[in-house]
């Protein structure tokens, strides 16, 4: 399973499943399938509302046939579905840059007029061809918006198995029973903090951790924790969590 690593916002690493190429072709036919439709259902409007038989919405109609509404599609669906379109839902895929920041408009506008150069015209054959030999699965849209598009329920998997293999005892006290105020999302990025911790030691791996512990210190509401008790504090973080919560 190939995988990439996206630093989020907090200067956190972490690991997630690179979306397949048939795992990319059945959104793409499903996204197809609902624009079908909403271009049919939009036609059918318009002959209603007898507007149909204006020349100029012919004209408009045949332009949004011809490409505009697949544009639009995906610009709406990633501005407002967080970079998942009605295809990529079904697959459980999820459109992410790789710097970690949020998808914005300028992001989507790439990916979608590109999309008209290496998928639309040309029957998916580019897109296809460039997401099976590049190293992180992008068609042109995705080099050119710093994109690609990742396997949300294949990194959820992974990550999850990764938290149920830690040790829970049943005669464990925790110390912590305000933890479960925090998420199962904000442990895994706390056990993906100690692992780049143990793995690179670094400066930039060491004020991660600084940040991580003094925020959850702060959400959690108990007094800082500094030097070499900051690794051993968020392992108990994560037994209490998994003892409180399983």
């Amino acid at each position: 399973m190939d995988t990439i690593e996206i630093r989020t916002a907090q200067n956190v690493c972490i690991e997630y499943a690179l979306a397949t190429l048939r795992q990319r072709i059945f959104a793409a036919l499903i996204d197809v399938i609902v624009i079908i439709f909403l271009l049919i259902g939009s036609t059918y409007l318009l002959v209603l509302l007898n507007l149909y038989q204006l020349q100029t919405m012919q004209v408009l109609m045949m332009v949004l046939a011809w490409g505009g509404l697949y544009i639009l599609y995906q610009i709406v669906c990633d501005v407002f579905l967080h970079g998942r379109t009605f295809g990529k839902m079904a697959q459980h895929l999820q459109t992410a840059r790789l710097d970690g920041q949020h998808i914005t408009l300028t992001n989507s506008v790439l990916r979608a007029v590109l999309s008209l150069a290496d998928t639309y015209y040309c029957g998916g054959a580019i897109a296809m061809m460039l997401v099976a030999s590049t190293d992180k699965r992008q068609r042109l849209g995705d080099m050119a918006a710093g994109t690609t598009v990742i396997n949300l329920q294949l990194s959820r998997r992974y990550r999850l198995e990764e938290v149920l293999q830690l040790d829970s005892q049943e005669n464990y006290t925790p110390i912590y029973p305000q933890v479960r105020q925090l998420s199962e999302e904000d442990m895994l990025t706390i056990q993906h903090v100690l692992r780049r911790v143990t793995r690179f030691q670094n400066r930039a791996q060491d004020t991660a951790l600084n940040e991580t512990v003094a925020h959850v210190c702060q959400l959690l509401k108990i007094p800082l924790v500094s030097g070499g008790q900051r690794a051993p504090f968020l392992r108990t973080l994560i037994k209490d969590y998994i003892v409180l919560t399983r």
